[in-house]
C-alpha cells in the first residue's frame, strides 16, 4: 500500500510509556502516513524509546517542557501536505487518517477527534462535546477541536500570524488554531463522523481515552490549566472570535 502525503506527530510528555500503543494504532492505519515525528517535550520522564520506533521515526528531544504550543512549531519541519498532531492520551481507530482525508479533501478546514461548541461567552467550561466523547454520525462544525488535529501544513501560516502577548504554555493552542484559521483563512473547524457502530473511524479509543485523559498528567484537570484556558478564551471573545452558538 502506498503511503499518503501525511506526517503524524506524536507528543511525548509525561505518558511516553504509552507511545508503543499509539505507534501500533498508527502503523495499522488503512492509509499509511509518509512520516512519523515524535516531539518528546519533558525533562521529567525517561526519554527512552523502543529501538524499532527509533529506527523509523524522526525524534526531537527537549530537556525542558516548552508547553503545548511547541508541537505546532515543530510541525513546520514536516515536508508533507497534511499533518496529524496527536496528544499523548489519544489512541485513534485504524481508519482515522482515512476518515480525515475523505473529508478534508471535500471541505477545507481543521479536523479533530473531540470538538467543543461553546454556549456562553463568559464561561469556557459551558460547552458540549462532539466526537469520540459524544459520537456524531456526520461531519459537524464546532468551535474548536482537541486531542487530535488533522490539517494542511499551509494552515500553520495562520497559526503564526497572530500570537498572544502573554505566555500561554499549557493551554489555549487549540482555541488559537481555530481562531486564526477563521480570521486569516476563513476556514471552519470540524469533527468527521464518529458513528457509534464503527469505532474504527474514531479519533480515539473511548475507554482508554477517558482513563488516561483524566489521570494525574491531564492538564485540563489542573487549576493552572483551567485558568489559562479561561484567560485565553476571554481574550478571543474580546477579539470577536465568531462562536457557533455562544
Amino acid at each position: 500500500m502506498s503511503k499518503e502525503n501525511i506526517t503524524v506527530i506524536f507528543n511525548g510528555y509525561k505518558r511516553l510509556n504509552l507511545l508503543n500503543a499509539q505507534w501500533n494504532n498508527i502503523v495499522k492505519q488503512t492509509i499509511k502516513p509518509k512520516d512519523i515525528f515524535i516531539w518528546v517535550n519533558s525533562a521529567d520522564v525517561d526519554q527512552t524509546i523502543h529501538p524499532s520506533i527509533e529506527k523509523h521515526a524522526t525524534i526531537a528531544r527537549c530537556n525542558k517542557n516548552l508547553g503545548v504550543w511547541s508541537r505546532f512549531f515543530y510541525a513546520l519541519n514536516c515536508t508533507t501536505e497534511y499533518i496529524c498532531v496527536i496528544d499523548d492520551d489519544t489512541f485513534p481507530g485504524d481508519m482515522w487518517l482515512e476518515n480525515c482525508m475523505n473529508h478534508i479533501t471535500k471541505k477545507d478546514g481543521l479536523y479533530g477527534s473531540r470538538g467543543v461548541v461553546f454556549r456562553d461567552k463568559n464561561n469556557y467550561r459551558d460547552h458540549y462535546d462532539v466526537g469520540w466523547t459524544a459520537p456524531n454520525d456526520k461531519v459537524t462544525q464546532v468551535d474548536l477541536v482537541g486531542h487530535n488535529w488533522f490539517f494542511k501544513k499551509e494552515y500553520l501560516t495562520a497559526y503564526l500570524s497572530e500570537l498572544p502577548k502573554d505566555n500561554y504554555t499549557i493551554a489555549g493552542e487549540d482555541m488559537h488554531f481555530s481562531y486564526t484559521l477563521q480570521k486569516f483563512m476563513n476556514l471552519g473547524t470540524y469533527v468527521p463522523p464518529h458513528p457509534a457502530n464503527n469505532t474504527r473511524l474514531w479519533g480515539s479509543d473511548h475507554k482508554i481515552g477517558w482513563k488516561v485523559g483524566t489521570d494525574s498528567a491531564a492538564i485540563s484537570h489542573t487549576s493552572t490549566g483551567l485558568n489559562q484556558m479561561q484567560k485565553y478564551f476571554n481574550e478571543l471573545v474580546k477579539k470577536e472570535y465568531k462562536f457557533l452558538e455562544a
